[in-house]
C-alpha cells in the first residue's frame, strides 16, 4: 500500500510526502521532522507521526500542545482510511491511501518507476527557485506551472548540470539532501580521502541514520577541520546547519540559516564531481541521476552505516 498526506490549507498548501510500507514519519515544525511546516507557530516540534505496514495506516499524537485531530476529534492513536483529514496547529491535511490489501507494496515502485520525485514536498518548481540565486538562463527555464521534476528535466536538458544540482538540494529534506552529499562524496572513483575526511564523512553518515541533535554537534569538530575544501568537509558542514543552535547547548540558541544546509549540499556535490574537470559534466550527470533515485524514495539510507 501507499499513503500519501497532502496539505490543504496555510503556506504550503499543495506540498505532498509520500509513505511506503513498513515506514514511520515524522510531522512538525521542527526541521528534524520528516516533513517540516516551520511556519505554523502552533504546532509542536514533533507533533505527530504517521506509521504505516502492509495493510494499515495509522496516525499518533506525539504529546503535541495543541493536540491532533483526526476528522475533526481530537485522537491519540487512530487508524486512517482513505479521505481522512488531519488537523495539527493550524494545518490541514489530505490522506490517501492506495493499494490496501493488495498484499505488496509495489505502489511506490510504481512512483520511482515514472521517475516521479516522491521526497520532493514542492507542489511548484517555482518554490524551491525561489529559494536560489539563479542567473538569467536558468529562470528563463522556470515556467509557470512547472512541478519540480519537470524544471528539473529542463535545466538537465540544457546542460545546466551546476543549476540542475543546486535546484535538487533546494528541493530534497535535509536528511535526503545530506544524504547525497554523502554517497557522491564517497562514489567509487573519487580520489583517495584523508584521515580527517574520512572521519568527516562517517560523522554526517551517522547523522543521516539518526539525525539527533547530539550527532549533529558531533560533526563539528572533524567539519572544522575539514573546512570548505572537500566534498566530505561539506557534507559534514552541511549536518552541522541542518538545525539545532550554532552556539553551545547551554547558551540561548543561535539558529542556522535555513539556506545553509542545501547550500553547502549543492557545494560539496559540485567539488566531488570536480576532481577531474574534464569529466565534470559526465560526472555531474551521474549524480544526478544517483540524486533522483533519492528524491523517488530509493537508494535511501537503510544499513548505510555497514556501507563502505
Amino acid at each position: 500500500m501507499r499513503a500519501i498526506l497532502q496539505v490543504l490549507t496555510g503556506p504550503y498548501a499543495g506540498r505532498k510526502h509520500w509513505l511506503r510500507a513498513g515506514q514511520i514519519t515524522q510531522i512538525g515544525r521542527g526541521e528534524g521532522s520528516d516533513f517540516p511546516l516551520p511556519h505554523d507557530g502552533t504546532m509542536s516540534r514533533l507533533h505527530f507521526t504517521l506509521e504505516c505496514d502492509y495493510t494499515t495506516c495509522r496516525v499518533r499524537d506525539q504529546n503535541s500542545a495543541h493536540g491532533t485531530f483526526l476528522n475533526g476529534d481530537r485522537v491519540h492513536l487512530s487508524l486512517l482510511k482513505d479521505g481522512d483529514e488531519i488537523m495539527a496547529g493550524e494545518t490541514t491535511f489530505a490522506v490517501r491511501i492506495e493499494g490496501v490489501g493488495d498484499g505488496s507494496s509495489t505502489n511506490l515502485g510504481d512512483a520511482q518507476s515514472t521517475g516521479e520525485l516522491v521526497k520532493v514536498t514542492a507542489a511548484t518548481a517555482a518554490e524551491v527557485a525561489a529559494l536560489i540565486a539563479f542567473a538569467d538562463e536558468p529562470r528563463a527555464l522556470l515556467k509557470p506551472g512547472l512541478t519540480p521534476k519537470q524544471y528539473l528535466d529542463e535545466l538537465e536538458a540544457q546542460k545546466l548540470f551546476d543549476e540542475a544540482i543546486q535546484f535538487l538540494s533546494h528541493a530534497l529534506p535535509k536528511r535526503e539532501a545530506i544524504w547525497w552529499a554523502c554517497q557522491c562524496a564517497r562514489s567509487p572513483d573519487a580520489p583517495p580521502a584523508s584521515e580527517i575526511d574520512k572521519v568527516a564523512l562517517a560523522a554526517a553518515v551517522k547523522w543521516v541514520e539518526d539525525p539527533s541533535d547530539e550527532n549533529r554537534r558531533a560533526v563539528d569538530e572533524p567539519a572544522q577541520a575539514t573546512g570548505l575544501a572537500t566534498a566530505a568537509g561539506l557534507a559534514a558542514m552541511a549536518v552541522l546547519f541542518s538545525g539545532g543552535s550554532l552556539g553551545p547547548a547551554e547558551y540561548p540558541p543561535i539558529p542556522p540559516d535555513e539556506k545553509l544546509t542545501p547550500q553547502m549540499v549543492a557545494s560539496s556535490v559540485h567539488v566531488g564531481s570536480m576532481h577531474e574537470p574534464e569529466t565534470a559534466p559526465e560526472k555531474q550527470k551521474q549524480f544526478l541521476v544517483l540524486g533522483r533515485d533519492i528524491a523517488r524514495g530509493a537508494k535511501l539510507w537503510e544499513g548505510a552505516g555497514k556501507t563502505s
